[in-house]
């Protein structure tokens, strides 16, 4: 499965709200027209290919700058640490702590978490977007409870591709 080239706009509809998804690539070139996205975004979907150690501290600055966002002050984030059926990948905890994020989650420990975090719901999770679709629909089901809980109900979503890390809003 190869990363996003460009973006996709797609819907999830999981017999609840119905969310609609831009899937925006992480190419360098594409990161300035990320922020045409933030608008009435509820929640921040950030895969991270956790295959590629290397890339984290990439991933890591991207998704600073993206936090520190106003229109995405109180967007709920999931990270998504997928490639976990390739040998070596990092764990959602490693990817926690290389992102800068503490632990797992603010419904976990979240200790020495990013200050922009206090604010919000976000967790890392596990993922292989090819042998994994559980795991993949428990944390959007996640996401969709967190977004639903704050919002009472409406829900939009923004995010992205794979690599660098990309986001996909929600």
């Amino acid at each position: 499965m190869a990363p996003t080239v460009g973006f996709e706009i797609s819907t999830l509809d999981r017999g609840g709200p119905r969310v609609h998804l831009w899937d925006v690539g992480g190419q360098r070139t594409l990161r300035p027209f990320w922020r045409n996205y933030f608008e009435a975004t509820d929640g921040l979907v950030w895969v991270v290919d956790a295959g590629d150690r290397a890339r984290l501290a990439v991933a890591a600055a991207e998704l600073a700058a993206l936090l520190s966002e106003a229109r995405l002050a109180s967007a709920a984030l999931l990270v998504l640490a997928n490639k976990q059926d390739v040998a070596g990948a990092a764990t959602a905890a490693e990817v926690a702590a290389a992102l800068g994020l503490g632990g797992g989650g603010r419904d976990g420990d979240g200790a020495g978490a990013h200050p922009s975090l206090s604010d919000r719901p976000w967790r890392v999770a596990p993922a292989s977007a090819l042998a994994g679709a559980a795991d993949v629909r428990a944390a959007f089901d996640w996401l969709l409870a967190a977004v639903a809980s704050r919002e009472g109900g409406g829900v939009g979503a923004g995010g992205g591709g794979e690599g660098e890390g990309e986001p996909v809003a929600a």
